[in-house]
C-alpha cells in the first residue's frame, strides 16, 4: 500500500493488472487443473504381463470433468482403474509444464479383463510446454471463481479507479476435454516461445 499511496501522492493512479484468460499464469498458479489442456484421444499402447506402460505426455490433468479413459481396440469395452489396470501417477502439473517431469504409466492387472499382450487405446489430457503463457480453461469454472477473488481483492486492497485485465491472446482454447463436450471450436496457435 505505500507504494500505491506515494503514487496517489503524485497525481499518479496505479492500474493494478488482473490477468485473465490469456496468459493465465496468476490463474494456473493457484490451480493448475484450470489450465487449457490438449486432449489425446486413442493413444495406442500394448499391455504385456504386468509392466506399466508410459503415456506419451507428461503433465496430466484429471481434474473436475477431465479424465483418463483406457478401452480395447473396438471401443466397446471401457476398462475400471484399480480393476482392470492400475494408474501410477507422473509428477503434478505444474507450470511451466515441462515436458521432462515424471511421466504417468498404466499397468494390466492380471485378474482384470484386459488380457495379456492386449492393445488398448488410451484417452487423457495433458499441458504441453509453456514458458509463457498459460492459458487457462474457459469451461471449468473455477478459473472464473479465481479471477472473481482476484478481482474482489483487488478492489478491496487498492481501491483502483481502474483495472488491467490483461487479456492478451489466447494461444490455445477448445482444445481440452471439457471444451470440447461443450462443443467449443480449437484454437491452437502452437508453442510461442
Amino acid at each position: 500500500m505505500k507504494f500505491v499511496d506515494l503514487c496517489r501522492q503524485y497525481n499518479i493512479e496505479p492500474v493494478p493488472l488482473v490477468q485473465g484468460m490469456g496468459w493465465a499464469y496468476g490463474v494456473v498458479d493457484i490451480n493448475p487443473d484450470c489450465a487449457e489442456s490438449i486432449y489425446i484421444q486413442d493413444e495406442r499402447h500394448t499391455l504385456t504381463g504386468t509392466a506399466a506402460v508410459t503415456l506419451q505426455h507428461p503433465n496430466i490433468i484429471l481434474a473436475n470433468e477431465t479424465y483418463l479413459a483406457v478401452t480395447n481396440a473396438s471401443k466397446d469395452v471401457t476398462y475400471q482403474v484399480d480393476t482392470d489396470y492400475k494408474l501410477i501417477p507422473g509428477d503434478r502439473a505444474v507450470r511451466p509444464f515441462d515436458p521432462a517431469r515424471k511421466p504417468w504409466r498404466i499397468a494390466r492387472i492380471e485378474t482384470g479383463r484386459i488380457t495379456d499382450g492386449q492393445e488398448v487405446l488410451v484417452s487423457y489430457d495433458y499441458v504441453p510446454l509453456s514458458k509463457s503463457q498459460s492459458p487457462s480453461c474457459p469451461s471449468d469454472r473455477r478459473t472464473y471463481d479465481i479471477v472473481d477473488q482476484t478481482l474482489t481483492h483487488t478492489i478491496r486492497r487498492f481501491r483502483p479507479k481502474y483495472i488491467h485485465i490483461g487479456h492478451d491472446e489466447v494461444i490455445r482454447v477448445g482444445t481440452c476435454s471439457r471444451c470440447q463436450k461443450r462443443g467449443l471450436s480449437k484454437t491452437d496457435a502452437g508453442p510461442l516461445r
